[in-house]
């Protein structure tokens, strides 16, 4: 009895994160992963023009089609990840807003809230930067402008960006 109830715990501290996002799609983080959009297909969208709708180019068809499984077409009524690599600026400020509700703008620029939703150690400095400052290699230019909090932030803790290092229109 003990063991089954210890198992479903396990299992429910890797379930996704998931939110809305104003237009009908959904935001997903899955713990140690980047964020995702997931998107319906529009009827008679394939790989380019759905590409051009959520990424910043069509040329980006390719990788959005790999990043479902190789499906050869998007099909109706089934949501498609949208890594956050190849989000357009817009919607990855949406897939934020919607994940980290308690995020806000400050004085000093922007500040994330701390979530370690899975329990455990909460986002790496790594997964921050990479996120909200377009590269994990400029975790240390987190760590310096947060200089209070340790190397594993805890839940609830206040991290702030350093000042004009947004990705370039991720401005939330």
């Amino acid at each position: 009895m003990i063991g089954a109830f210890l198992l479903g715990l396990a299992l429910a501290a890797d379930q996704p994160i998931l939110a809305n996002v104003p237009g009908g799609a959904r935001a997903e983080w899955r713990r140690s992963g980047a964020p995702e959009l997931l998107v319906l297909p529009r009827p008679g969208e394939g790989w380019g023009k759905l590409a051009a709708r959520v990424t910043p180019a069509a040329a980006n068809a390719a990788e959005l089609q790999a990043a479902n499984e190789a499906l050869a077409r998007p099909l109706t009524g089934v949501r498609l990840r949208v890594p956050w690599d190849l989000l357009r600026p817009d919607l990855r400020v949406a897939c934020a807003r919607a994940l980290f509700p308690l995020d806000r703008r400050v004085e000093a620029g922007w500040e994330h809230e701390v979530l370690a939703p899975w329990g455990g150690d909460g986002e790496s400095w790594w997964e921050l930067a990479e996120w909200f400052c377009g590269a994990g290699s400029r975790y240390p230019e987190l760590r310096q402008t947060n200089p209070a909090l340790g190397l594993y932030p805890a839940r609830g803790s206040p991290a702030r960006r350093p000042p004009g290092r947004a990705r370039p229109r991720h401005r939330p």
